[in-house]
């Protein structure tokens, strides 16, 4: 959780391990970690659910320093 590089590697030989034992649909966690491939290719493997709360939550406060950057008038 909380990872602002995207380097995460998924298991996904434990993913394909966890799809065949449960008949629950799948959901990644601490996603933002994991590169567009590692995503892709978890979904392709049984991921139903795509957690990234940090990168939204990355993309939100910097639109919100952004704009108040833009006018001094602005408090946070």
């Amino acid at each position: 959780h909380a990872m602002t590089s995207r380097d995460a590697v998924i298991d996904h030989e434990l993913l394909g391990g966890l799809r065949a034992a449960v008949p629950v649909p799948l959901v990644l966690h601490g996603s933002s970690g994991a590169s567009d491939e590692e995503l892709a290719r978890a979904v392709a493997g049984g991921i139903r659910k795509v957690n990234i709360g940090t990168a939204l939550n990355i993309a939100m406060t910097g639109a919100i320093r952004e704009r108040l950057a833009q006018d001094d008038r602005g408090v946070d």
